[in-house]
């Protein structure tokens, strides 16, 4: 099996690995430092910096693990005594891809246990010869993913510090987690992974969910069709942590709605339908601005589902920007490239690598992702594989996906196929003329062109989940 992670480490296993002895009251969580006990003994751990979390799974009957990533390695306290060092308690992955000295990565990691969740319990027993709990079936398909930084990254040149905050700012440590819940319905977890156990993120699967506004997705402009993101989540306990519903858990019928005004200027209620995205944990609404507005929307959401998500009390309130705001504040790109933003796609011939050509003119009235990448990059081979899952979602003709080889030969990009197989057209640009059209200066780099030609978006060095998201949501925009 082709597994489509590798800049990140991904891993499967089944919470029934965790033994009785891990459950803790009610009373006892409700307090960071009261569910969060030390880890009596460490293992000899491979990196200097060893990422730490404590993970809460049900607020009835509460069960609490520690988990430690530690480079190549990744430890989880199934029976919650604070021995890290226990038969079992330790998971090797291995590397996959190794970046250069000079990529902001250091590697790829990778390990599955793919196991069928009806057989958990016996398969589990015969991998770890532990007793599982008695409701092992509940948590299942438990998988991780992140990223591991380069020390030795370069910071030569300004850019190359600017990268380096901008990774340290949003991605250093940043950890993301998926779990299926009794079979009924799957969260994901981010949260950053702190350096002292102390200080260490308190992650809740399976706890009481919130419907809230996503602030880093959702601008609302005056006098504009603005969009509305929202997302059902269950804040942590403890550090930057927050943990998402799935929208695919829901029923097919499932409607989320919201009463919206924009009072003080207006009273008058209106009602806003939010439709389910490929971006699997965000609703998307649109909403028409008056260029009246003033101050703040008032947004009352509703919804009907057996699943524990509630509306916020107080309503969400969402402020509204001016009609002509700062050009900074409201482009959706500030990097490499961004001037190009809002204007006509630069005229190019892609040259793929099966020997053909593609016009600039033959992609008129279609969509089009250009994704600039090399075969070193471990960020860019997970860019790629994400790219394939949306292509073979979005079908059709009217979106085409191109992976545009930055700096290397067809020879070199050939060998590198015969590992990684990648089913989106591969475009050669060996001397870089197409990336300087596009002001490509790194990689991954990612151009949206819209069916008018022009460029709509632009992500440069995006994290995986925003990455996909961001997408996503461009594609299913009219």
């Amino acid at each position: 099996m082709r597994i489509k992670y590798d800049c990140v480490i991904t891993f499967t296993v089944f919470i029934a690995l965790l033994t009785p002895d891990c459950v803790r009251g009610n009373d006892e969580v409700r307090s960071a430092s009261k569910c969060s006990p030390e880890i009596s003994v460490h293992p000899h751990y491979a990196n200097d910096n060893p990422r730490y979390a404590l993970l809460l799974f049900g607020d009835v009957d509460t069960q609490a693990a520690w988990m430690v990533v530690d480079g190549e390695n990744i430890y989880l306290d199934r029976n919650c005594n604070g021995d890290l060092t226990e038969e079992g308690e330790c998971i090797q992955v291995s590397v996959i891809n190794k970046s250069p000295h000079d990529n902001i990565y250091k590697a790829g990691y990778h390990f599955v246990d793919h196991v069928d969740a009806e057989q958990a319990d016996s398969a589990q027993k015969i991998r770890t010869g532990r007793k599982t709990l008695s409701n092992s079936s509940r948590y299942t398909d438990f998988a991780v993913d992140y990223f591991e930084r380069n020390p030795n990254y370069p910071q030569d040149t300004p850019e190359r510090k600017a990268r380096l905050r901008d990774f340290l700012e949003k991605q250093d440590g940043m950890v993301y987690l998926k779990l299926r819940i009794a079979q009924s319905f799957s969260q994901r977890a981010e949260a950053r992974f702190s350096l002292k156990p102390e200080n260490a993120p308190v992650i809740k699967f399976d706890f009481p969910m919130t419907w809230g506004i996503r602030d880093e997705f959702t601008r609302l402009v005056r006098g504009t069709k603005s969009r509305l993101i929202v997302s059902a989540f269950t804040e942590g306990l403890r550090g930057q942590s927050r943990t998402y519903l799935k929208n695919s858990s829901l029923p097919a019928g499932f409607e989320l709605r919201a009463d919206v005004n924009f009072a003080p200027s207006s009273q008058e209620n209106h009602e806003v339908r939010f439709d389910r995205t490929a971006a699997d944990v965000m609703f998307v609404g649109e909403i028409k601005v008056p260029h009246d507005a003033l101050g703040n929307l008032r947004l009352t959401i509703h919804s009907d589902t057996d699943i524990r998500v509630s509306a916020p009390e107080p309503p969400v309130l969402v402020p509204v920007l001016e009609s002509t705001p700062d050009e900074k504040a409201t482009r959706p790109y500030d990097g490499p490239g961004w001037k190009l933003l809002g204007k006509a796609s630069p005229e190019i011939t892609l040259k793929l690598l099966d020997g053909s050509e593609v016009t600039h003119q033959s992609l008129l009235g279609k969509k089009v992702v250009l994704s600039f990448w090399g075969s070193w990059c471990v960020p860019c081979i997970r860019e790629l594989y994400e790219l394939e899952k949306i292509q073979a979602e979005s079908g059709g003709e009217n979106v085409k996906f191109f992976a545009v080889n930055s700096g290397e030969d067809a020879k070199t990009v050939e060998k590198f196929l015969q590992k990684q197989k990648i089913a989106i057209p591969i475009a050669l640009d060996e001397k870089r003329k197409v990336g300087q059209a596009f002001e490509v200066n790194g990689v991954p780099h990612t151009v949206l062109i819209g069916e008018k030609g022009t460029v709509e978006n632009i992500f440069f060095n995006m994290p995986a989940d925003r990455f996909s998201d961001e997408l996503r949501l461009w594609l299913w925009k009219k």
